[in-house]
């Protein structure tokens, strides 16, 4: 009468994945946390799929999660806050820290509230990054018109730019202080480095 996958159990011949049990606890919630995502991650005895989550529900702070029709996002608006910023190609997310030109939505803005509209809902903007983390939000917010638009080609603008390509080292430091990225977790930083100097010396 029922199928078993790991440790999901589902009706004979319906087989759900870990990341179907995800999205379905989101779609099934009005309201969820941190902590009851941490649970579930348990039960199941499978990492948290945050794309899954991110899909399904919307990420209103660090601890919090709410339904999409619980905000309702003054897109060209909050566009145009960001603008404010963002007066190059891109802008590390964690250089957006002052909210106070940011339109009333009804929750409280911050950074995780802030990756999450720019990764879905922005008309002008898209967020590159490594992954959606439990406590911590990195990555860049890209103008969709730049030619930019993988995690590569943004790291090595970025070190280019600013010179820090003496070692992988130099560059780890530099991207995590400025909120690129969030740990030393990426493996081809020693090709980034080399093709960011490469385009630093074409530069002039």
């Amino acid at each position: 009468r029922f199928t078993f996958n790991a440790n999901i159990i589902s009706a004979r011949g319906t087989k759900l994945t870990t990341s179907d049990v995800y999205a379905n606890f989101c779609k099934t919630h009005e309201h969820f946390t941190m902590g009851e995502l941490n649970l579930l991650k348990e039960e199941l005895g499978a990492v948290i799929y945050f794309d899954k989550v991110y899909e399904n529900a919307l990420r209103i702070n660090q601890n919090e999660f709410v339904s999409f029709d619980t905000v309702v996002f003054d897109v060209p608006s909050i566009d145009e806050a960001i603008k404010q910023y963002c007066t190059g190609e891109y802008i590390s997310l964690r250089d957006i820290d002052d909210f106070g030109g940011f339109p009333y939505i009804g929750v409280a803005w911050n950074s995780y509230l802030l990756e999450h509209f720019v990764s879905m809902f922005s008309e002008k903007y898209k967020l590159i990054h490594t992954v959606f983390a439990a406590n911590s939000c990195s990555g860049a917010i890209v103008r969709k018109d730049s030619k930019i638009d993988t995690l590569d080609q943004l790291l090595i603008t970025e070190l280019a730019k600013s010179g820090h390509t003496a070692s992988v080292n130099d560059a780890f430091d530099y991207l995590i202080e400025r909120g690129y990225l969030s740990g030393r977790g990426l493996q081809r930083m020693d090709k980034i480095v080399v093709d960011a100097k490469v385009q630093r010396s074409k530069k002039g």
